[in-house]
């Protein structure tokens, strides 16, 4: 009995110790998941039940690992006759529930490991939207005048102030950053380097952007205050001019004295608001030094200042030089009316005929004269100044010489330009006339060639009729024949004249076999046709005709024009040079143009002819 006894509570600590490391065996499962989470929300929410699952799991596990051990204890205690056994799964229970222990409390340091990650991802990510926040919030407007301008730099002041905090996040982001690196490594370490440099380049490009809006509000201050400074300019100097172009018109010296000083007043004010207006132009040039975004203005302000003043000198000038002129003028009219006024006040002396009555008074009226010759001495000088020539008159003599040279000026240029241009026309007439003369001369030359050439032909038919040579069949199988009182051959015909002063209405080339006998040209279509005896298409009586060298028709060569008595004008084109001139020599025969001899020297070169489109039929 106490045998079984014994191997019941074995059974029994054995079903026990089974479940245990059963029910530990699942919670190592759990305690040896390696999930921890996509994002910080998720690994927070892991953190959160794996407290809890090992709260729980230490704790109840705790309890049946104690009561295992005491009742493994008691049986060793008790001298069981297994104690070996169950000393050894005691051992095996106590293991296990330790590496349980060891994977909650690796589990619980890797959730905490990945939350920090996850935070410096999460922190990372909502540093670079603050970032790009206030990226987003810079503008590029830069007001419209000071006032505006001087509000965006307030602005601006508050949003550089904002961004301290906002850098020491991203100082916390790379202190974070390499604390993570000394914990990973491979793949995660260079995510978390991507991450912090992707968070320092947003913060360094927000930097720069800040730094480039500052010195653009910098620049567009300095240029507001430039502008101010050349509207200020501007306007004292049109107000200056309009006091120069506006003036009253003085009756007398003391008038235009006057107007004089006044005139001198404002060249003392020009002078005082030079060094204002250097320290303008100062202002200007160092902006455009320093490449001033808004250089182009600032030289077109430039260049319209000095325009300004420049013609604000100019018109001083010509304002003192008028009143010189003006000055002169009034002191010539005052002069001469004073010189007038004294001339009138001495006519009655001089009107006077009293020669006196006795010699005292005589004396008396010589004295008295010698002192008037006396005061006319003393005149003498303001009359000569009196016709001194004034600056006016000098000017205007100076004026008048100079559009007199111009318009001398002027007619030669002229008449040399029309000298010029009659040297030019008699040129090319010049030219011309030497072309017609070489035009001619090239004729010449060449109706002079084709004669001798013609003349050699014929002597050396001559010689082979003289010889008995006879023609070959080659040469007597051609197209066109030539007899003494007939000719025939193929011609190009153009009709240009249906009758005197009217154009022919078809103007086209068309190729004919031609037929001369009895003083008629016969048409037909071709050879063939001419042989069979057929009546011609038409045919057109040389009675009274006249033929010439077309050489006035270029487009074509060997072409020679024939004029009916009836007005209608053709144009024929032969083979070639040799057959257009025997063409027309014989339409001249036809109608006994030419005398007997020529056309015996005919008959005696129809050899010549037979070689080409043409040839003497025996």
């Amino acid at each position: 009995r106490g045998k079984l006894d014994e191997t019941l509570k074995l059974y029994q600590l054995q079903g026990e110790i089974d479940d245990l490391e059963q029910w530990i065996a699942e919670k190592e499962v759990v305690a040896g998941s390696q999930d921890i989470g996509q994002d910080l929300a998720q690994v927070e929410l892991l953190i959160e039940k794996f407290r809890d699952f090992a709260r729980d799991t230490t704790n109840t596990g705790s309890e049946k690992v104690a009561a295992t051990n005491a009742v493994c204890d008691q049986l060793i205690g008790t001298g069981h006759t297994d104690a070996a056994t169950i000393a050894e799964w005691k051992d095996q229970i106590n293991e296990s529930w330790s590496n349980l222990l060891e994977l909650i409390e690796t589990r619980t340091k890797l959730l905490e490991t990945a939350r920090e990650l996850h935070k410096f991802f999460h922190d990372a990510k909502e540093v670079l939207a603050m970032i790009h926040e206030k990226e987003n919030l810079l503008t590029d407007d830069l007001g419209r005048d000071l006032n505006s301008l001087h509000q965006l730099q307030v602005v601006h002041q508050g949003y550089e102030a904002d961004l301290a905090p906002l850098g020491n996040q991203v100082s916390a982001i790379q202190e974070e950053a390499n604390r993570l690196q000394g914990s990973y490594a491979g793949d995660k370490a260079k995510e978390i380097q991507t991450k912090e440099d992707e968070v320092v380049d947003a913060w360094k490009r927000l930097n720069w952007r800040v730094k480039q809006r500052t010195e653009r509000l910098h620049d567009a201050d300095d240029l507001y205050r430039f502008l101010l400074a050349v509207q200020d300019q501007m306007l004292w100097m049109n107000d200056m001019l309009k006091q120069i172009l506006t003036y009253e018109k003085a009756k007398d010296v003391p008038g235009v004295e006057v107007l004089i000083e006044q005139h001198q007043t404002r060249k003392v004010e020009i002078d005082a608001r030079e060094d204002s207006f250097q320290d303008v132009v100062k202002m200007g040039k160092d902006l455009i030094a320093r490449n001033h975004y808004a250089t182009p203005e600032i030289n077109e302000k430039l260049d319209m200042l000095n325009r300004h003043k420049d013609e604000l000198s100019l018109e001083w000038d010509k304002r003192w030089e008028h009143l010189q002129l003006v000055l002169e003028v009034m002191q010539f009219a005052r002069d001469a009316h004073v010189a007038e006024g004294w001339m009138i006040a001495q006519e009655p002396y001089l009107k006077n005929e009293n020669l006196g009555d006795d010699l005292n008074e005589v004396e008396q009226l010589l004295e008295k004269h010698g002192n008037f010759e006396k005061l006319v001495n003393t005149q003498e000088e303001r009359f000569l100044a009196l016709e001194r020539l004034t600056t006016f008159e000098l000017r205007e003599g100076k004026r008048r010489k100079m559009e007199q040279e111009r318009r001398e000026r002027e007619e030669r240029e002229r008449v040399e330009r029309e000298e010029r241009e009659r040297q030019e026309q008699l040129e090319r007439i010049r030219q011309q006339e030497e072309e017609e003369l070489r035009r001619r001369q090239e004729e010449e030359e060449r109706k002079r060639r084709e004669e001798r050439e013609r003349e050699k032909a014929e002597e050396v038919v001559v010689s082979a009729v003289a010889a008995g040579v006879e023609s070959t069949p080659e040469e007597k199988d051609i197209e066109g024949s030539v007899t003494e009182d007939k000719m025939e051959g193929y011609l190009y015909r153009k009709p240009t004249m249906d009758a005197p002063n009217r154009k022919a209405p078809i103007r086209q080339w068309k190729q004919f076999y031609v037929i001369l006998q009895d003083q008629v040209l016969h048409f037909y279509k071709d050879q063939k046709t001419a042989r069979a005896e057929n009546e011609a298409a038409h045919s057109m009586p040389t009675a009274e005709s006249y033929v010439e060298v077309a050489t006035d028709y270029t487009k074509r060569k060997n072409v020679f024009r024939f004029r009916s008595n009836t007005g209608q004008e053709f144009l024929f084109q032969a083979k070639d040079d040799d057959d257009m001139n025997l063409w027309i020599r014989r339409i001249k025969e036809s109608y006994g143009k030419e005398s007997a001899p020529e056309r015996k020297s005919e008959k005696r070169s129809s050899g010549i002819f037979g070689k080409r489109k043409s040839k003497e039929i025996k």
